[in-house]
């Protein structure tokens, strides 16, 4: 299993296409917040907080992995993400489940 924040996935998309041309049963889960936070956080640490292009909105992140050929879905709420992890587990191919942070506290 893969935990991939949105904006790791423009770094990883690589690895979508590899685990769908050798079938590899790997479920990458991707928290969407629509932003690469972790560059956020560190462009504060360098004093340069309005740094521009860290917004990410609009990306369909399920669409990128259907695209290189992996099966994809989005959990809307944590018990919808609990069941689609087990459903992905029990098979012998890669998966993506997206879900907003935003909705990670929601039932």
């Amino acid at each position: 299993m893969a935990l991939l924040g949105d904006g790791a996935v423009h770094y990883s998309a690589s690895g979508l296409r590899t685990a769908a041309q050798h079938n590899i049963p790997v479920v990458f889960v991707v928290a969407h917040n629509s932003e690469y936070a972790a560059l956020k956080k560190f462009t504060r640490l360098m004093h340069a907080p309005d740094t521009p292009g860290l917004e990410l909105p609009g990306i369909d992140i399920p669409g990128i992995a259907a695209s290189y050929g992996v099966q994809s879905q989005r959990a809307k709420a944590l018990t919808d993400l609990t069941h689609a992890v087990k459903d992905a587990l029990s098979t012998d191919e890669p998966h993506l489940i997206e879900i907003s942070q935003r909705r990670l506290g929601e039932s």
